[in-house]
């Protein structure tokens, strides 16, 4: 009596087991949607020719596939729209015989859920990209420099970054008077993103730190007075990239940062000369090689 019903525990479990993992398959097989002539293949046997393309992996593609044949009088044409984790696709095929046009058309549909995917990690990649910079804060007055970033993606997603940016130096003067300074800006950075793709373009937010080396260099009056400081802080920021080609893009990026120290520029005993502001923003744009 036991033993008996053992066995049937057994063979629930079994038809538990069963109905759940084809369940499972069923919502990964392919769809594919199959309108054509009468003398074509049925939907049925485009479902069945385009699972033995597919081989191994029909039970894990999720893909659907629509496609519309249409017949003139010297050729079939079929018009195959396919969907995959992969991406999208349209192609257009034609043949004197639909038996040959539906083999090829199950063919294209399954090389489209055969390429390489996309959506898991990406591959470890270095970036150098070259930069035009704009930047408000540091100095009196808006500065403009040029300089570079060198990147390491793949992980997660996410990119690292350090950079350095060169300014073209500026004066200022006391009002009514030609007693001033002029001020070198050299900056360095470190960041890392968390990159998100659509199509050709990858955007992320933006966190790090962001360091300059502000020199100020006195002139006018009876004595000479030099200074270096650093404005250092936290830096929010943006990126965008638009990708021209497989290694080359163009890149725009932007950073808000929260300085930490701000110390002034004060020539002997008159008023302060120059502070930095409380917040830096700075624009980032220029091209990037990817290797």
């Amino acid at each position: 009596m036991r033993t008996r019903w053992t066995f049937r525990l057994l063979q629930a479990c079994l038809a538990v087991q069963w109905t759940v993992g084809a369940q499972h398959v069923a919502a990964f097989e392919p769809s594919i949607e199959w309108r054509a002539p009468s003398d074509c293949p049925s939907e049925a046997e485009m479902r069945s020719r385009v699972k033995r393309s597919l081989g191994d992996d029909s039970a894990r593609t999720n893909l659907s596939a629509a496609v519309h044949v249409t017949q003139t009088p010297d050729t079939y044409r079929a018009q195959v729209r396919t969907h995959s984790r992969e991406g999208s696709g349209e192609r257009v095929l034609e043949n004197e015989s639909c038996e040959i046009l539906a083999d090829s058309v199950a063919l294209v549909i399954a090389l489209s859920a055969s390429a390489p995917d996309s959506s898991g990690e990406r591959g470890l990649a270095i970036a150098l990209s070259a930069q035009v910079t704009a930047a408000t804060g540091p100095l009196p007055k808006l500065a403009l420099g040029v300089g570079g970033a060198l990147a390491v993606e793949g992980f997660w997603s996410m990119r690292l970054e350090v950079g350095g940016t060169y300014y073209v130096a500026q004066s200022t003067t006391y009002e009514q008077t030609n007693i001033g300074a002029r001020f070198k800006v050299l900056r360095l950075g470190a960041r890392g993103c968390r990159l998100w793709s659509v199509a050709k373009f990858d955007f992320a937010p933006c966190f790090g730190v962001q360091i300059y080396r502000i020199q100020g260099y006195g002139f006018g009056g009876m004595k000479w007075s030099d200074g270096t400081s650093y404005l250092w802080g936290p830096a929010l920021g943006v990126f965008g990239r638009f990708r021209l080609f497989s290694a080359l893009a163009l890149v725009l990026a932007a950073d808000v940062v929260v300085p930490v120290s701000r110390q002034s520029f004060v020539y002997t005993d008159l008023d302060v000369l120059h502070r930095p502001a409380s917040l830096a923003f700075q624009l980032f744009i220029g091209p990037e090689v990817q290797f």
